[in-house]
Order: structure tokens, then C-alpha cells, then sequence
């Protein structure tokens, strides 16, 4: 075999192996990046489900607020009826204990996941529901001096009055509680969120870390070829340059006895 063509072998060989580091590389890659995609996914579900909890929090303080507006915003108008009765102060008062035990019943269904909080909203529901219940037989009264009666003695119970106090304390505690949850769900969605961005940053620099090692790898066996042939290449020029110019004659001949090579000093024998 001569030089040249080991050489070209030696090519073969190497571009062989290149293909398959090639290859190797390409799917160690895929792997780093389908991890990379599945821990990214985790955390941006993870990400979704805190958010989901945040909004869920906001939405459980809004109907604390509310629960607390139409409580107050009811017993005021039975206070103000009880001082100068007005048609439109018992409809406001009952329509607004209505709209209270609605909303109570609502924002059960917002901290369901707090035992805490549920045992508050079930003594709410025992003292805003008789006490509901109370007002709306009170204004449902024909007689007016009944209704005016009725709220008075509404207005002047002390236990009414321990009631609205209970009240104010149970929604204040829940509103609080609330509060302390939307911080912590807050903070861990930011962390949930920041997860997100590092998956994203370690699945690109993954893969260029990837790609630069293969890519050098494959710049060093494309040196290695280009050497090997040049050097094949000078080693065979300079043997043809010997067996050209020595004075000894040299020739080959193939199979069937024809002439393959001869050197100059065969010709100059002739």
C-alpha cells in the first residue's frame, strides 16, 4: 500500500469516527435538552399552580372586604331606621344582610383549603345567618310601627351589638390571614418564576457547552487528517524523488507479468 492511500484510509477512518462523534453529540445534546425542557416544564407548572394561588388569595380577600361592607352597611341602616324610619333604610338593610350571607357562602368556597379559616367563616354564618333572618322578618312587617319596634330593638340588643363586634373581629383575623398567604404564595411564585428563567439559561448553555466540545473535537481530527496527509504526501514525493534518481533500476509489475513502475535508471538501461 502506498503512502497516499493509507493516508486516504487514514481519512476514511477519522471522517468515520467524526460522523459518529457527530452523531454522539447530537443526541447527548437532545438529552440535555429534553431534561433541561421537562425541569423547565415542572417549574412553569409549578409557576402556574402558585399564581392560581395567588389569585385564589386575592379573591378571598376581596369577598372578605365585601362580607365586611355589607355587615356594616346593614347595620347602619337598622341603627339609622331605628332613629328616623325611612323606606329606603329597610330595603338597604335587608338587602344588604341578603347580599352578606350570599357572599359568606361564597367565600367559603375560596379558602376551603384552610381549616383556620373555614372554622371562622362557619361562626360567622352562626351569627350572620338568625341575624339575617331577623332583619329581613323585621322589615317584612305591615304595620310600620311593628317595623319601627322591631329595628329598634335590633339596634339597642347588646347581643346584636356582641355580634357586629364578633363580626368584626372574625373578618378582621381572616383578612389578616389572607394577607400573610398572598405574601408567601407571592414569594413563591417569583421563585417558581425565576426556576423558569434558570432551566431556560442552564438548557442554553448546555447545549453550547455541547456543541463547543464537539465542535472542537471535530476541529482537531480535521488538523489530525490535514497532517497526516501532507506529511503522506511529502513522504511519497520524496520516495518517487529516490527511486528516480538512484542508479539502481527499479520496476514493478502486476499480476500478468506487465510493467506497473519503472524509474528513470530502467529507461536509461533500455
Amino acid at each position: 500500500m502506498s503512502p497516499n492511500e493509507a493516508a486516504k484510509n487514514a481519512g476514511r477512518s477519522l471522517a468515520s469516527r467524526t460522523i459518529r462523534r457527530i452523531y454522539t453529540g447530537l443526541a447527548l445534546a437532545i438529552v440535555a435538552l429534553v431534561v433541561s425542557a421537562a425541569l423547565a416544564i415542572r417549574s412553569a407548572n409549578a409557576r402556574r399552580d402558585q399564581s392560581q394561588l395567588v389569585t385564589h388569595t386575592f379573591r378571598a380577600i376581596e369577598r372578605i372586604g365585601m362580607l365586611r361592607g355589607q355587615v356594616g352597611e346593614a347595620d347602619r341602616a337598622v341603627v339609622s331606621y331605628a332613629i328616623k324610619p325611612a323606606a329606603a333604610l329597610a330595603i338597604q338593610a335587608d338587602t344588604q344582610a341578603s347580599g352578606a350571607i350570599k357572599t359568606l357562602v361564597d367565600l367559603r368556597s375560596f379558602i376551603g383549603d384552610n381549616p383556620g379559616q373555614i372554622a371562622k367563616i362557619d361562626t360567622l354564618r352562626d351569627i350572620l345567618i338568625p341575624w339575617a333572618a331577623r332583619l329581613h322578618r323585621a322589615f317584612a312587617a305591615q304595620a310600620a310601627r311593628a317595623v319601627l319596634d322591631s329595628a329598634r330593638t335590633i339596634a339597642e340588643d347588646a347581643a346584636v351589638r356582641t355580634q357586629m363586634t364578633s363580626e368584626l373581629r372574625l373578618t378582621s383575623d381572616m383578612r389578616t390571614e389572607e394577607g400573610r398567604l398572598l405574601v408567601e404564595r407571592t414569594e413563591a411564585a417569583d421563585t417558581a418564576s425565576g426556576g423558569v428563567i434558570e432551566q431556560i439559561v442552564v438548557a442554553v448553555l448546555l447545549g453550547v457547552i455541547v456543541a463547543a466540545a464537539f465542535a472542537g473535537r471535530m476541529v482537531r481530527d480535521v488538523r489530525a487528517v490535514n497532517i497526516a496527509e501532507s506529511a503522506a504526501l511529502d513522504s511519497e514525493t520524496e520516495l518517487k524523488e529516490f527511486f528516480e534518481n538512484t542508479s539502481d533500476i527499479i520496476y514493478t509489475t502486476g499480476p500478468d507479468g506487465k510493467l506497473l513502475y519503472t524509474n528513470q535508471a530502467w529507461c536509461d538501461a533500455l
